[in-house]
């Protein structure tokens, strides 16, 4: 098909790396294909025909369907249109569900459950994969969750869900609507993926009004309204409005209502626009604000807004925090207009629906792109899908009514009446590791009500699903009864279940007869269970690395897609763990300079790898071009299959970014580089680590200069480094013998000591000083300098900087000599971080013009990716919410002393910082 013209209007408001991912997928040799799956028709005619404008059931109203839910008859009928879409499932990358829940009695809360069940009888495609390729399209409020937020069909956490109600993956962005239930995400950026409100659409549905044509682009002038907006209902808008109704400054326009004329010019005439979320976090108003050129303010701090792994948001909207609405005006006022405007122009054309023909030009090549990384990697099964933090394989569905045969509008009239939706179905869910079973229900099919069932009364894990208690469990304890919770849930040895705290080894005993099980619950008990199951999870990992792996000898070339897939595959456990290590005929640089010794090392470094069990591995070489030999078996061309196959090593090969080195005159020959620099070796484990996690394979990259004597594995998959997502080595292994900013040289380059002020004290003061005025400021009254007292207030405020857990900080460079990524999606900072930092070296070596020192002499590091992946660490740090603002310093700490001369000379080795405001450090944590 082609790239589309969609790529080019975004260019500048995409997020870092990601506009170059989505050219390499559209150049792909390889297709990608969808299949549309409608197994789940009602026999009330075919969707084709229908997709428009369906039956809307009872109360919900023909015109909210082209408004808020017509994605999912829109975007199947755009893949049927597309050079993207296949009738053989064979051949499909993805399966596209279609359904119509609003056309139902039954409604979301019991027609999409049904719709799932009757895949699982009726699909030939879900069966042969469990539904894993499959994208449900599910418009209402809360997507696979009733409209109140309870996650009633649990089973939809096995799969991906599109829609408009993207949720951030915090703990504290939760909320239910006149409701409360088991703590489940009804949205994970990792699976699945957000869309824009199908209400900006060509041509128009019916049911939809007309949009009038812009006027032609303006400025400030053409916009005399600082802000306007109009509505009412739900806390947020109920605010807004009743802060600025009567506000004299002509520039705001505040209203509870206006009529539709008048909404629409006044969206034309208006710089900024307010928008809030209603009874759901999402609301159509953001894309008819981006299609009227109206610059979004967004209010709802529980929406991931369309694309967000994708598009840049900052660059063409803004946000504020609810509880600062009444700072709105000057808000906006500091906001920069033309940067967003522009912005929301070149943004606009992502967030509409073109329905006569693909274009490449609308909202299609985002979600094509998102579905293809989703669909390459796992259902992403762990604490982040719940908010509590429990272990979401534990959740569990005891109980289930929904009928797959039964029609639920038998017996009822469509009519605009409650009595249209009087339908009632209920499910049973147990959460194994918060020790809870709820017991849930619908009487509409949109709406749900939960309560947390009393074990003792109703006896958890029976299956029934009638139990009226709904009494919780004492605060602060978890009951549970031997046996009890056991479908589905994870086993100890022995078949001693575990969830919460119990089955722990410190729980009181029960005898064989069903005693209850009372043991402390809370926090402390989910981090024992957490600890648990992630000591399990290593044991697996471990046992799954030792199994022999195949080696698929075709599929040597990685840098094809098919290839990369069946070498992942092939070499990875059953874990989805692979070891990488590289090996080629480096030259150039001397300390790294290995010629015929890198098959050697390579050898050696796999026996230490066997001796720990571990056969899961992957040898990287580079597939140079090298003018020595014009035939291409000249031996150092590729080593893979020259050395390293003959002597029994799986391995496979790829040539990233050669063309730019590989011939006299060629740009990345200015920068020193050829074929057998090392660097190009380094870029090719790099890019290869980034696309082994945006498959969903957890990467261990390893130098072969490194001896191991103990189970990386087991290492990094148990307490207390399970559950980071991405772990590098450090420069220097000297320990920190400072606590002071360039206190004294403790690594092995002479540098000074790099410390930053210790995370747990957020509150401390800042100062740029030195510690004795950090002392004044936490001790004021300690007396004349040079007394007792005045010694004893430095030592405080010493005390004070550093007498938290983690004492002094020290910030060391990071290196890639030991890596660990977990698989995830294109949305997550580890898979963004691989990305950029590819995309930087590429792009430096096509210019053709190196960076230069003082003296000028090239400075290679820039196309490094050791320097490039800390360069690209401290541009996507963010500081912890709540950090103070300390003074700058020209490398990455915040510290509490002045800048000296030899820190001014240590900076050139970090030539990649720019002096902060703020710790990059310790904001590199939070990727």
């Amino acid at each position: 098909a082609g790239e589309p013209p969609l790529l080019a209007a975004i260019e500048n408001v995409t997020m870092p790396g990601m506009l170059s991912e989505l050219r390499r997928f559209f150049s792909s040799t390889k297709p990608f294909r969808i299949y549309i799956d409608d197994a789940c028709d009602h026999g009330d005619g075919d969707w084709r025909s229908t997709y428009a404008a369906p039956v809307q059931w009872g109360m919900t109203g023909d015109e909210n369907w082209p408004a808020k839910y017509a994605a999912a008859g829109f975007i199947p009928h755009m893949v049927s249109l597309s050079p993207f879409v296949t009738t053989d499932w064979r051949l499909a990358s993805a399966h596209l569900v279609v359904s119509f829940a609003r056309s139902y009695a039954g409604g979301p809360a019991i027609i999409q459950q049904q719709c799932l069940r009757r895949l699982a009888l009726r699909s030939e495609p879900f069966r042969a994969t469990n539904g894993s390729r499959h994208f449900f399209i599910l418009t209402d409020s809360r997507g696979p969750c009733c409209l109140d937020g309870t996650y009633k069909g649990v089973d939809f956490l096995r799969h991906h869900i599109i829609g408009p109600h993207g949720e951030p993956n915090h703990d504290d962005a939760w909320f239910f609507r006149h409701s409360r239930g088991p703590k489940i995400r009804c949205f994970d950026a990792r699976k699945d993926i957000n869309i824009p409100s199908p209400n900006i659409h060509f041509p128009r549905a019916p049911h939809a009004g007309p949009l009038p044509a812009l006027p032609p682009p303006g400025g400030i002038a053409d916009r005399p309204l600082l802000l306007f907006y109009a509505g009412w209902n739900y806390a947020v808008r109920m605010d807004l409005v009743r802060r600025f109704k009567d506000d004299p400054d002509p520039s705001i326009l505040v209203r509870q209502r206006v009529p539709p004329e008048e909404y629409r010019r006044n969206m034309m005439r208006a710089r900024f626009c307010p928008v809030c979320g209603g009874f759901s976090q999402w609301t159509p108003r953001l894309a008819e604000a981006l299609y009227y050129e109206c610059v979004p303010i967004l209010l709802s701090p529980f929406w991931l807004p369309p694309f967000s792994g994708l598009l840049d948001w900052s660059t063409f909207s803004a946000r504020l925090d609810p509880t600062n609405v009444g700072s709105i005006k000057e808000f906006a006022k500091g906001l920069d207009y033309p940067r967003l405007l522009a912005g929301v122009r070149a943004a606009r054309r992502a967030l509409r629906y073109q329905l006569d023909a693909y274009t490449g030009d609308d909202m299609l090549p985002l979600l094509l792109y998102e579905m293809s990384v989703k669909a390459a990697m796992p259902i992403p099964l762990d604490a982040l899908t719940l908010g509590g933090g429990e272990d979401p394989r534990s959740v569990s569905s005891l109980a289930n009514d929904v009928d797959p045969s039964r029609d639920y509008n038998a017996g009822l009239r469509n009519v605009q009446k409650q009595s249209a939706h009087a339908v009632r179905a209920t499910a049973t869910i147990a959460l194994a590791d918060a020790g809870q079973v709820w017991d849930c229900s619908t009487n509409d099919g949109y709406m749900c009500g939960c309560r947390l069932r009393r074990a003792e009364a109703s006896g958890a894990g029976q299956g029934s699903s009638g139990a009226q208690g709904g009494v919780e469990p004492q605060p602060g304890l978890l009951i549970q009864r031997r046996g009890g919770l056991q479908q589905g849930l994870p086993k100890r040895r022995g078949g001693r279940s575990f969830g919460g705290a119990i089955g722990d080894d410190d729980a009181p005993n029960a005898d064989a007869q069903g005693e209850a099980l009372v043991t402390p619950g809370g926090r402390a008990g989910r981090r024992r269970a957490r600890n648990l199951a992630a000591m399990g999870e290593a044991e697996r990992a471990v046992a799954d690395a030792a199994q022999p792996r195949t080696c698929p000898t075709a599929a040597a070339d990685l840098e094809s897609p098919g290839n990369l897939d069946v070498m992942l595959s092939a070499r990875s456990s059953a874990s989805r763990d692979l070891v990488l290590l590289i090996a080629g005929p480096t030259t150039g640089t001397i300390a790294v300079r290995m010629g015929s010794l890198a098959a050697a090392m390579l050898t050696n470094a796999l026996a230490n790898l066997a001796s720990l069990g571990l056969h899961n591995t992957l040898a990287l070489s580079t597939h140079l071009h090298l003018a020595d030999s014009a035939h291409p078996a000249y031996r150092n061309n590729n080593v893979c299959l020259s050395e390293l196959r003959p002597r029994g090593v799986c391995c496979g090969y790829s040539g990233v970014g050669m063309r730019l080195v590989n011939a006299p005159g060629s740009p990345g020959r200015k920068w020193g580089l050829s074929e057998t620099h090392p660097y190009m070796l380094f870029l090719q484990r790099w890019w290869l680590a980034g696309q082994a996690s945006i498959r969903g394979y957890n990467l261990l990259s390893l130098d072969t200069d490194l001896h191991l004597t103990v189970h990386p594995l087991r290492l990094l998959r148990s307490p207390p480094y399970a559950p980071f997502q991405l772990m590098l080595q450090l420069d220097s292994g000297w320990p920190s013998e400072a606590d002071e900013e360039g206190q004294r040289s403790t690594d092995q380059r002479g540098q000074h000591e790099n410390l930053v002020q210790c995370p747990r004290s957020p509150r401390l003061p800042m100062a740029a000083g030195p510690l004795a005025a950090l002392a004044a400021a936490t001790a004021p009254s300690v007396g004349p300098a040079g007394s007792a007292a005045a010694v004893r207030g430095e030592a405080a405020g010493r005390a004070a900087l550093i007498a938290c857990g983690c004492g002094p900080t020290p910030a060391p460079l990071l290196n890639t000599g030991f890596v660990w990524v977990r698989g995830g999606a294109a949305a997550t900072p580890q898979w963004r971080l691989f990305n950029l930092t590819v995309d930087k070296i590429l792009a430096r070596m096509a210019t053709g013009v190196p960076v230069q020192d003082r003296k000028g002499r090239v400075d290679v590091h820039s196309v490094w990716a050791q320097d490039v992946v800390n360069e690209a660490a401290s541009e996507l740090a963010r500081t912890p919410a709540g950090w103070p603002v300390p003074g700058c310093h020209p490398k990455d700490t915040a510290c509490a002393a002045p800048v000296s001369a030899a820190d001014r000379r240590a900076h050139s080795r970090r030539w990649w910082l720019k002096p902060r405001q703020s710790s990059v450090w310790v904001a590199s944590r939070l990727l």
